[in-house]
């Protein structure tokens, strides 16, 4: 059985351009977004004298700091947007994006951030050998959306384990964990 921990109620200001896009929103404009975070895990992670596994407080805590210093009432652009030099000389918040700053591409920055405070966390708990890692980084899982407008909201799905594998931080050989 698992267990979901759910997270609502973070937001923030910016403003943003998609550059090449052919209608009005290659103009500089600016939006109010809401993020909601669910991480599903296992419930054999719940501590039993404190009834959950991860405190509530502490991811969304983590994520609303991330949202609050880099992108709340401030500009999200992508790294070669010719706008990027003149709010960076006027002292403005500016975050640059590799990505057009599209809420899909929003959510999927924001997954990298869910991942590494989930990870911390699993990796802070017990001491875990590589195999039992891998059995229970098959069982987390995240959904983080961000909703641009009421009519679009952008969602972006972590598999834990194979994020883990992507960035090197579980190691298989043929299929089998690594010690």
């Amino acid at each position: 059985m698992s267990q979901i921990l759910r997270v609502t109620g973070i937001h923030f200001c910016s403003a943003h351009r998609i550059q090449n896009h052919p209608g009005k929103c290659r103009n500089l404009h600016g939006h109010n977004y809401a993020v909601e975070v669910e991480v599903q895990y296992p419930e054999s992670l719940v501590h039993p004298e404190l009834g959950y596994w991860m405190d509530f407080s502490e991811l969304k805590g983590k994520v609303q700091e991330y949202v609050d210093t880099r992108w709340d009432h401030g500009t999200i652009l992508q790294n070669n947007d010719p706008l990027a030099s003149p709010v960076e000389h006027d002292g403005s918040k500016l975050f640059l994006m590799q990505v057009p700053p599209t809420a899909e591409n929003i959510s999927k920055r924001l997954s990298t951030v869910v991942f590494d405070i989930v990870y911390e966390v699993i990796s802070r708990e017990r001491d875990y050998r590589m195999h039992q890692l891998v059995d229970l980084l098959k069982e987390v899982s995240a959904t983080v959306a961000v909703q641009e407008t009421a009519k679009c909201t952008a969602r972006t799905e972590i598999e834990f384990l194979r994020t883990a594998i992507a960035r090197k931080l579980v190691v298989l050989e043929g299929g089998y964990p690594v010690d």
